[in-house]
């Protein structure tokens, strides 16, 4: 059962920056860190669904956006390697959560 509340709990924090509430100013309501540390998500698998499902919510006739948001989760991917034997410091995985997140705000 804990391998399902993590898987839903990683969906649950994708579902929050992809749908995130803004403030007054137009700034995200919630910062990306504290909401992959919340759902006590994983940063890899994390940064892997956004890049999946973020085309959906950038305008779909703004080519400029997609473009930018693809080179951003491209980085995002060069930070969070797909063996864990690979760089393991957590600041690598929590950047690219950063910049997965941004590139979508």
């Amino acid at each position: 059962a804990i391998g399902k509340d993590c898987a839903v709990g990683t969906l649950h924090a994708v579902g929050k920056i992809l749908h995130s509430k803004r403030l007054a100013d137009g700034a995200p309501k919630n910062r990306a860190v504290d909401v992959l540390e919340a759902a006590g998500a994983d940063p890899v698998q994390f940064v892997q669904l956004l890049h999946e499902n973020y085309v959906d919510f950038v305008h779909e006739d703004d080519i400029d956006a997609l473009a930018s948001v693809a080179a951003f989760m491209s980085d995002a991917s060069v930070l969070t390697p797909w063996r864990e034997s690979q760089y393991t410091l957590a600041h690598l995985r929590n950047n690219a959560v950063l910049i997965a997140s941004e590139a979508i705000a």
